[in-house]
């Protein structure tokens, strides 16, 4: 059966009806329950994955954008749990800590000129901070690790989220590497894990507004993302 929404394409998630979401969602996770799961929630808590694979065309992975407080303090919540888990994947967190001066001032540059209708000053941190949280399972584990980012995101509570502190500087930034790496691989190094990105502000379109529960974190809307099927 041909794949309607899982072609590499960039999507706007926030274009489709609700109907559409369920079957893009379905196809996104390749077969992987869990990771079908994840999105759905993630999506209605406001924490949207830009990118993912179940290990159908790649190995199984899953990526953030963060763009704004409340889904930094999401994947620091995420990030810990799993670095202090025994479940063996890959955590990193990328961030511009790095980045002089001079460079950030020429990437906002950059993209205020190549971008200017998509570009948002909020979302483009004057302070150096986290930008992409990234988590590969193994393909025989990916069902567990993927679950675990669900119950994080499902059940973390408002005050637990506030009480997570951000890191002010790559020493403090949590991250795991595999065990053993797999076929092909080699271990990245600490220096490597959590290496300088710059985010790419994506368009605001109509706002979803995250789910009001018990266990909602924020009841306020989230602008619009871009969620791609795989990379």
């Amino acid at each position: 059966m041909d794949s309607k929404y899982n072609t590499g394409d960039s999507i706007d998630i926030y274009t489709l009806t609700p109907e559409e979401r369920q079957i893009a969602f379905h196809e996104w996770a390749e077969g992987s329950p869990a990771l079908e799961n994840l999105l759905k929630e993630a999506y209605n808590k406001g924490f949207l994955s830009y990118a993912c694979c179940g290990g159908d065309s790649g190995k199984p992975y899953i990526a953030f954008q963060l763009n704004d407080e409340y889904s930094r303090k999401m994947a620091m919540a995420i990030a810990k749990q799993l670095a202090k888990s025994n479940l063996d994947c890959r955590v990193i967190i990328a961030n511009d800590f790095d980045i002089s001066e001079e460079e950030y001032k020429n990437m906002r540059a950059h993209l205020i000129k190549t971008f200017p209708e998509d570009f948002h000053e909020e979302n483009f941190s004057p302070t150096r901070t986290i930008t992409e949280l990234n988590v590969q399972p193994k393909m025989d584990n990916r069902e567990e690790v993927f679950e675990s980012i669900l119950e994080c995101i499902r059940n973390i509570k408002k005050d637990q989220l506030d009480n997570v502190k951000l890191p002010a500087c790559k020493e403090e930034l949590p991250s795991k590497d595999f065990k053993e790496t797999r076929p092909g691989e080699r271990r990245i190094t600490p220096e490597e894990i959590g290496n300088a990105t710059i985010n790419v502000p994506t368009p605001k379109k109509d706002a979803a507004k995250r789910v009001e529960s018990d266990n909602s974190i924020n009841p306020n809307t989230m602008e619009g993302e871009k969620e791609i099927g795989d990379n």
